[in-house]
């Protein structure tokens, strides 16, 4: 005589997501993707002289556990802000874009990497629209820092 069932296949996969998993990562934001890209066309169309200097560290979104292991072993950090403005204006070594939407949270690993890396001469922002973008981007480039969202 087969032995009974104690649970269907659906609910031994939800026991078993349960034991293995760590709490679901949020899945990067389409919104926060699409102002990045904007920013990052409008810097390079508007500097073209420094279109070089502006770039994107991807060190978000979903990834396999091999993938995010090799990242790891290659330098990848937790908190890393998403794009960096390797510019130095004024006592400043560059300026370090942080993208999110209007709702968007910085995480903790975010404010202390933020908190440590503008001991070394780079300031942090926050932005939140292509405005916002541009009023930093152009803020930081002629010296007027009094008009930079700060982290």
């Amino acid at each position: 005589m087969p032995k009974k069932l104690i649970c269907n296949f659906d609910e031994m996969l939800r026991l078993a997501e349960k034991q293995n998993s760590k709490p679901p990562r949020k899945p990067p934001s389409e919104e926060e993707h699409h102002t990045q890209c904007q920013c990052v066309q409008w810097f390079r169309y508007q500097f073209p002289q420094f279109a070089l200097n502006l770039f994107a560290i991807p060190n978000g979104g979903k990834r396999s556990k091999t993938t995010g292991g090799k990242l790891k072993a290659e330098g990848a950090l937790a908190g890393v802000l998403d794009l960096m403005l390797l510019v130095p204006i004024k006592d400043c070594n560059g300026l370090i874009i942080e993208t999110k939407t209007e709702k968007g949270k910085l995480t903790e690993k975010q404010k202390e990497w933020a908190a440590h890396i503008s001991q070394f001469g780079y300031i942090c922002v926050l932005v939140r629209s292509l405005d916002d973008f541009i009023e930093n981007a152009t803020g930081y480039l002629t010296g007027d820092f009094s008009k930079l969202n700060r982290i």
